[in-house]
């Protein structure tokens, strides 16, 4: 790999921020983990957190329209360039 280069990032994202990302309660999101929806990673008894490729997965998977799925990427994608 050429030194310059940078690997891909796929930071870790909180229940509030993906949240935040699908416009629902983080309750909502809780569900998702509940029904295995999306894959999470708990840290401990209240740290919880998922990885973006799988939040930009779930989503690119749901049933919402392409409006909702372009705005929802827009998202995600300023959370990627953050980092």
């Amino acid at each position: 790999m050429v030194e310059n280069e940078k690997e891909p990032k796929n930071p870790f994202l909180t229940t509030k921020e993906v949240a935040y990302i699908f416009r629902v309660s983080p309750r909502t999101i809780h569900n998702y983990r509940k029904d295995l929806k999306l894959p999470f990673y708990q840290i401990s008894k209240k740290n919880i957190l998922y990885r973006l490729s799988d939040v930009v997965t779930l989503m690119r998977n749901s049933n919402s329209s392409i409006y909702l799925k372009e705005k929802l990427e827009k998202y995600a994608n300023s959370f990627i360039q953050l980092e």
